[in-house]
């Protein structure tokens, strides 16, 4: 049985596995004992139907139980917790009563036996689910395409999950038609990386400077998929410059925005279109091991 009348700002508590899944993550690595923040604990390695994203219990038999144990205040709540850090989140595989009751007093830190997962992504205890979906397609497609190994620094942030798959093959059909005019075969990297100096950049160059009309929010994969269906979709015409096809586009935004206006929007002179959030990524950052022993001010 669910508690009714919780926080749904809390939402659900993330599952280490999943994400471990996701991002391709190593098995952890016991690190040491160390003082962490309450705050960072953002996640569980099992119990993830049990609490809510702020550790609170979802069925009433568990919140009777957590409720005997502070009556009782049995010395074991001092006890350390253990965790899996991921970058600057932690995880908790055993301990969670004791999390819930120092998330419920507002206790700011507590004891842990740590171990690590090494993250080539930061993780931080405000990281958003879709930031890390979308890391996780885009890892994909860097990987398959060969991008992770020719520009091994970009990044292609798409609003769009499904399109992932999409500029796969506009990375893939480049890459072939290089190998024909080259006479050769091109390594994966090294095909990638002549997709994105010959035709991502100078597309999203091109597009950006066509269409300052465009969205702001848009990011330059955004550009470069959309500037890549205009393409597509006009093959065979006259309209096959970047300028062209950024003027298609705006031309089609245009449209889109006045017939979603209704009688009222004209006359308030308001946009009825909601406004785009930016697409996220989670950013890259480099795993330190935490000495053993290492209290949250060495962190």
């Amino acid at each position: 049985m669910r508690l009714f009348g919780s926080d749904p700002e809390c939402g659900p508590l993330l599952e280490l596995g999943q994400i471990q899944r996701q991002l391709r993550l190593s098995p952890p690595i016991f690190e040491g004992i160390a003082t962490i923040a309450v705050t960072q604990i953002i996640g569980t390695v099992d119990r993830a139907g049990d609490f809510d994203g702020c550790f609170r219990p979802v069925h009433l038999a568990l919140r009777k139980r957590i409720d005997d144990i502070v009556a009782a205040a049995p010395p074991t709540l001092d006890d350390p917790i253990d965790v899996v850090r991921v970058d600057g989140a932690y995880f908790v595989s055993d301990g969670h009563k004791r999390v819930a009751i120092a998330r419920s007093s507002g206790r700011e830190f507590i004891d842990a036996r740590v171990s690590h997962m090494p993250s080539p992504y930061a993780l931080t205890a405000d990281v958003e689910l879709e930031a890390i979906e979308r890391t996780a397609r885009e890892g994909e497609f860097r990987r398959h395409s060969g991008l992770a190994e020719g520009v091994p620094d970009a990044r292609f942030a798409l609003t769009e999950l499904t399109a992932y798959g999409e500029l796969l093959v506009a990375v893939q059909s480049y890459s072939f038609d290089r190998v024909l005019a080259l006479g050769r075969a091109l390594a994966p990297g090294e095909a990638a990386a002549l997709w994105y100096e010959e035709k991502f950049l100078p597309t999203v160059r091109l597009g950006r400077n066509a269409a300052a009309g465009l969205r702001d929010l848009m990011t330059d994969a955004d550009m470069f998929i959309a500037l890549h269906r205009q393409e597509r979709a006009t093959w065979g015409s006259e309209c096959g410059e970047p300028e062209c096809l950024a003027d298609m586009l705006i031309a089609q935004q245009r449209r889109a925005a006045a017939a979603a206006r209704t009688p009222l929007d004209h006359v308030l002179n308001r946009d009825p279109t909601p406004a785009q959030r930016p697409a996220l990524l989670l950013p890259m950052a480099d795993e330190i091991t935490t000495p053993e022993g290492a209290t949250h001010a060495d962190r």
